[in-house]
């Protein structure tokens, strides 16, 4: 006799933001395998980190927010305070093992002649260079701000690297102040090694190393970096006043503004000097997530960037299904049977040259695409623009709220209404995740549907990575379906 399963007990589920926190981990896991290249393991630490940052901006302020949120009503309820304790623990595991396979992964670029130095490891000829590096491009950039009763504590941006100094004046006793470092430098400079290797420093430690000419006539005391998240999980407030793009522009323009998540910081800021920032700032101590060495590790993108094609993945060769040729019809192609490909292993150029065909085809009579993450190519763009241009009826359901993409989304609404394509938003209340595209053609007096249906979004470049399913029919049933979205 079988027993009913209740599905709102709490055992069947695992809780959402610890279950984030466990797909960063096997993010991370690849980036400890040994099998994958050297720069290809840097990559997936600088994509952990990455994806830790945003669990801090988009998910932490849900559960710190006194509001119910998701997270608090899903059928895994955990008390909310547990909830943070436990996401704080994990968080700062994962920063210690981050610490440690950055640790690890130095040492192996060091073998292969790429080097991140300390200060103190330096040759006089590349102290040298570094010091004149300061002089000319970095110090004119730099603006310390003072942390005492006497200045306001100054605003300290969203994500960027600080530089906070411990000194001591001759008249004052020991005082604080703060420098950003500058995020249009490169976090990794390049000191003078010759053409066989590469050697860097960190833009922190050359201000550091100055930092005598920045507080003249102070004994620094010490230099410890850190950095601040604040929430990015914007809210719309649509009103009778604006609409939907109008709120989002006016959202995306405060999300740097957002109120302080998380401290990041050196382990060896003192207890004293850490706690006069969370009270500043209003954290708690378990939102500071403390770390020897592997503070921004985003910037490691930087060094993936090195053109080293031996300590890489080989490009990967995509390829076009057998019976598609180059310059055959892809109508007839998709009418013979459903068709399912698998990207990024089968090329999405496909994808873009369907819509290019049904941009000229005369018998295209319409185009609906539904577009959530474009990114930067303007394949997709072009392909939409050729087919207004030549008399097609295109209209594009575009989703503005993509997650840290709502401005480039904003541009490619407005350059798309421009050429006379009829876009919409969607729901307020709700995002549009759907990829889908339907081209409507007409066949011997009847109208036909082309559709596609796609796990990724219409991204170019992004399809060149990611493990995605395109499926192409001219199912009547499917097409009548995706034809009911509006």
């Amino acid at each position: 006799m079988s027993t009913k399963i209740d599905l709102y007990d709490k055992k069947y589920y695992i809780n959402r933001e610890m279950s984030w926190l466990e797909f960063n981990q096997r993010c991370l896991d690849e980036a400890n395998n040994s099998d994958n290249p050297l720069l290809e393991r840097v990559k997936f630490l600088a994509i952990c980190y990455n994806n830790l940052n945003e669990f801090l901006m988009i998910r932490m302020p849900g559960l710190l927010s006194k509001t119910p949120s998701i997270a608090q009503s899903a059928p895994d309820y955990i008390n909310n305070d547990k909830i943070i304790g436990m996401v704080s623990e994990r968080m700062n595991k994962l920063y210690s093992d981050y610490e440690v396979c950055w640790k690890l992964l130095r040492k192996l670029l060091a073998k292969e002649k790429i080097r991140i130095k300390r200060i103190d490891e330096l040759t006089d000829e590349q102290l040298e260079c570094v010091r004149k590096f300061y002089k000319e491009r970095v110090h004119m950039m730099l603006t310390p701000l003072a942390l005492d009763i006497s200045h306001p504590f100054p605003f300290i941006s969203n994500n960027s690297v600080n530089v906070a100094f411990r000194l001591r004046g001759e008249e004052n006793g020991v005082v604080y102040a703060r420098v950003k470092v500058p995020d249009t430098l490169n976090r990794f400079v390049r000191v003078t090694a010759g053409k066989s290797k590469l050697e860097y420093v960190l833009l922190e430690d050359v201000i550091k190393d100055s930092a005598h000419l920045l507080f003249p006539g102070m004994t620094i005391l010490g230099a410890y970096s850190f950095c601040i998240i604040r929430n990015a999980d914007v809210k719309i407030t649509i009103d009778e006043a604006c609409d939907l793009m109008d709120a989002v522009e006016e959202s995306i323009n405060g999300r740097d503004m957002g109120y302080p998540v998380a401290m990041i910081t050196e382990s060896s800021m003192p207890k004293n000097m850490q706690s006069r920032f969370l009270r500043n700032l209003n954290l708690s101590d378990e939102q500071v997530i403390t770390t020897k060495d592997a503070l921004a590790l985003s910037s490691l993108w930087q060094l993936y960037a090195i053109d080293r094609p031996s300590l890489k993945e080989k490009p990967l060769i995509q390829t076009t299904p057998t019976d598609l040729q180059e310059d055959g019809d892809i109508f007839e192609w998709i009418k013979k049977r459903d068709r399912i490909l698998y990207h990024p292993y089968e090329t999405f150029a496909n994808i873009v040259r369907f819509m290019r065909q049904s941009a000229m085809d005369p018998n295209v009579q319409s185009i609906k695409i539904c577009l959530y993450r474009l990114g930067t190519d303007p394949s997709i763009f072009e392909a939409l623009k050729a087919a207004r241009m030549n008399g097609k009826s295109v209209s594009v359901l575009m989703e503005l709220r993509a997650k840290f993409d709502e401005d480039r989304n904003i541009k490619w609404a407005k350059d798309l209404e421009a050429i006379g394509v009829h876009v919409v938003y969607g729901p307020v209340n709700l995002k549009v995740h759907s990829k889908l595209l339907q081209v409507v053609r007409l066949e011997n007096g009847h109208l036909v549907t082309y559709t596609h249906l796609s796990s990724g979004n219409y991204n170019v470049s992004t399809a060149k990575q990611y493990g995605d399913i395109s499926f192409l029919t001219v199912n009547k049933e499917i097409g009548e379906d995706v034809s009911e979205l509006r």
